[in-house]
């Protein structure tokens, strides 16, 4: 900790720092390390994940208990794009439990207010069968590196069909999910326009979850920040398993 604390007194500039941490022992080693430097007059802006939040404020994990929570069929927004995920989605697939809606990546780009409509039908028909609805893309094949100013551009307009999806729900779901780290953030505030909250706890490790305060139109909602390469395969399917009842584990 000492020889991470003197690097980072070292530091001027609005230099940037990229930590690499395998496990919570490293973690806390670097934020043990924030913390003296910052004692000793040091200031830092952070960009990071949830685990660095809990590791910088030396909190213990909390699991939320389920078995005493509202439960029941709800919504996935699976916007990450990495191979974990797309197994993870698979996954899911399996379960009777959970309708999938695969929406093409083009159709979202090119006819957002037909593919919008369309994904609000499913969702709803799902809820109303008491049936999870897992909204996924479907892409022909992923961008070239070289077109990475259409690759930015179709990622925005997938965010805003998402957002405008979560944020046109005419029926309360008994939680959102959502997969990948700019979607949960840009659903969390624009899709379902909440501008603070408070973490609740989390739903399994690495997955922490939101619950809407009252006054908000799905008041004790548990909204869920599921990270793209957090988890094994089967750690989707685990978290809705427990979100919609149907394990209490």
């Amino acid at each position: 900790m000492e020889a991470v604390e003197e690097f980072l007194m070292q530091l001027h500039g609005a230099r940037f720092v990229l930590v690499n941490s395998e496990a919570y022992s490293d973690l806390d080693i670097v934020t043990a390390a924030i913390r003296s430097a910052v004692g000793r007059g040091k200031r830092f802006l952070y960009h990071t994940s949830s685990s660095f939040v809990r590791s910088m404020m030396q909190q213990q994990p909390h699991r939320i208990d389920f078995s005493a929570a509202k439960t029941g069929p709800g919504v996935i927004v699976a916007g990450s794009y990495v191979n974990k995920t797309e197994r993870q989605i698979k996954r899911l697939l399996d379960s009777p439990a959970v309708s999938g809606i695969p929406v093409p990546v083009e159709e979202i780009v090119h006819k957002p207010q037909e593919q919008k409509r369309y994904a609000l039908q499913r969702i709803h028909l799902a809820l109303a069968e008491k049936k999870s609805a897992l909204l996924y893309l479907q892409r022909s094949q992923r961008p070239a590196e070289k077109d990475q100013g259409k690759m930015r551009d179709t990622g925005q307009k997938i965010t805003e069909f998402f957002c405008r999806c979560i944020g046109e729900l005419e029926v309360e779901p008994a939680f959102v999910l959502a997969k990948g780290g700019i979607t949960s953030h840009e659903v969390l505030k624009k899709g379902l326009k909440v501008a603070s909250a408070r973490v609740a706890g989390q739903v399994l490790p690495g997955v922490p979850a939101i619950q809407m305060e009252s006054g908000h139109r799905f008041a004790g909602m548990y909204y869920v920040i599921f990270p793209g390469n957090v988890g094994t395969d089967e750690t989707l399917a685990q978290a809705v398993a427990l979100l919609q009842g149907s394990s209490k584990g």
